[in-house]
């Protein structure tokens, strides 16, 4: 079960992550990513820390990181194409952290300014808002390839401020990776981190059929 709190202080923006802070998608992209450098480049060792450690990146920075880290010659263009098809075959039931989407459904109850800012493309990014009811309510969205330069880059945050009209400094950002965490802190903006519930975790309990979330 992840806990949270919200905040006493209200902001005049509101910036919410979207895998692993709106919805339960990250052991789906860990099975996709996973697959696809298997099939690319076995001799990685493709772990839940590698996975985590990436969240928030792009998929051409993963893959350079991939490159550097293990010598490998992955494509970046290879990559995508293996991950995507994979995510179509394995997205069927995706679930939000519902402690989250309340949050969310209650910021823009109350009038404020609201945006979706991902690392994801946004095909995705908006099948997954459709499968936990925030497609029509977030029409405001940052997503992959939309700005020069992708989290931990301040940019993706200053965009969604921008496409709100509100101050960098005046809105808060919800993100469960630490690469979001520090483009939050690079656009001057206040965070919460959501803490992110291991990949060996949600597996044990999906296998045991319980709810965790």
């Amino acid at each position: 079960m992840i806990e949270f709190t919200p905040p006493e202080k209200t902001y005049d923006g509101y910036l919410f992550d979207c895998d692993g802070t709106l919805a339960d998608t990250m052991p789906l992209y860990y099975e996709a990513w996973k697959e696809a450098i298997g099939i690319l480049a076995p001799e990685v060792d493709y772990s839940p820390q590698f996975f985590y450690s990436m969240g928030g990146l792009s998929v051409a920075d993963t893959v350079h990181n991939i490159n550097r880290l293990w010598g490998t010659s992955v494509e970046i263009a290879a990559a995508d194409e293996l991950k995507e098809a994979a995510v179509a075959r394995l997205f069927t039931d995706v679930q939000p952290i519902k402690p989250l989407v309340d949050y969310a459904h209650a910021c823009l109850d109350a009038g404020h300014p609201v945006a979706v800012v991902s690392g994801s493309p946004r095909s995705e990014v908006e099948k997954t808002l459709h499968s936990i009811g925030l497609l029509d309510r977030i029409p405001i969205r940052v997503c992959q390839g939309e700005v020069a330069r992708g989290k931990p880059a301040p940019d993706p945050f200053l965009r969604g401020a921008e496409l709100l009209g509100v101050e960098p400094t005046k809105c808060l950002v919800l993100e469960d990776s630490d690469l979001g965490v520090q483009s939050a802190i690079d656009a001057g903006m206040d965070w919460i981190k959501i803490p992110m519930v291991t990949i060996e975790f949600m597996f044990m309990m999906l296998n045991s059929n319980q709810a965790y979330l």
